[in-house]
């Protein structure tokens, strides 16, 4: 994953990665769509949280907050990070409405 750039396992696993939205339960939300060659371990799950949490909050995800985007109905921008109430899960996670309180980033899951 040339983007990634920190020369481990997820970089040789993480194909790439896409940021998007979807409805998900009535709310928009933002995605990071993955594509994972082989199976990530636990440490390299959570590498690649810590990296798009980065990207999300500081890196792409605040170029969007910084420009419109013209819809039909005027001009949006689009935050990915919300402090408050801030996660990251796997699809599964995300699917198997075993939802927890992810307001802090220790717990903090993935949609992927």
């Amino acid at each position: 994953m040339h983007w990634y750039d920190r020369g481990n396992s997820v970089d040789r696993k993480v194909f790439s990665a896409f940021m998007s939205v979807e409805e998900h339960n009535g709310e928009l939300v933002g995605v990071v769509t993955a594509n994972v060659h082989g199976q990530l371990t636990e440490d390299e799950l959570e590498d690649l949280r810590e990296y798009c949490t980065g990207q999300l909050s500081d890196g792409a995800g605040e170029s969007l907050e910084q420009r419109p985007i013209k819809t039909p109905d005027g001009e949006i921008y689009i935050s990915f990070w919300n402090s408050d109430k801030w996660f990251l899960q796997t699809e599964e996670e995300m699917n198997s409405d075993q939802f927890e309180d992810m307001t802090e980033e220790p717990d903090m899951g993935m949609t992927m």
